[in-house]
């Protein structure tokens, strides 16, 4: 029985030998064992799947990447603030924005309004907190209309 065997795997390996799976980067002929691969090696590997990868621009130096309010350069490639304040800064003049626009309608719960939109008004207007009542939440009659603010 086991010299059956090997005869059926020896006629195999020869029928596999006449058309073998080939290696899609380097087009070497896979061996049988190895006849399910598509490649040959890690290395063909990861040659094929990275292609089209920039890890680095073109030239080889790395282009300055710039902080999205500030405009400071930024110390490390993978970052998009050069701080916490200039993220903060900017999530805050999106809101405005959106708010402006008609995106978003500036509340917060009832009778209420955001504290983005109640410090754009205080610092546009120079409305002193403690005129109004000194509370840390301003209520909605306390602000003037849009077409002041804008």
């Amino acid at each position: 029985m086991t010299e059956i065997n090997r005869e059926a795997r020896l006629a195999r390996i020869n029928l596999y030998n006449k058309n073998p799976v080939i290696c899609r980067v380097c087009k070497k002929a896979l061996p049988y064992d190895k006849r399910t691969n598509t490649f040959c090696s890690h290395s063909c590997s990861a040659r094929y799947n990275n292609l089209g990868v920039n890890r680095h621009s073109a030239s080889g130096v790395l282009i300055d990447k710039y902080c999205a309010t500030c405009g400071k350069v930024l110390d490390q490639h993978n970052k998009i603030y050069c701080s916490i304040k200039c993220h903060k800064d900017h999530i805050h003049t999106e809101y405005i924005k959106n708010w402006l626009s008609g995106k978003n309608d500036g509340s917060r719960g009832i009778g209420e309004i955001s504290r983005h939109i109640s410090v754009t008004c205080l610092s546009r207007l120079k409305i002193n907190v403690q005129s109004v009542g000194g509370e840390r939440s301003i209520p909605l009659q306390a602000i003037p209309s849009l077409q002041s603010i804008t």
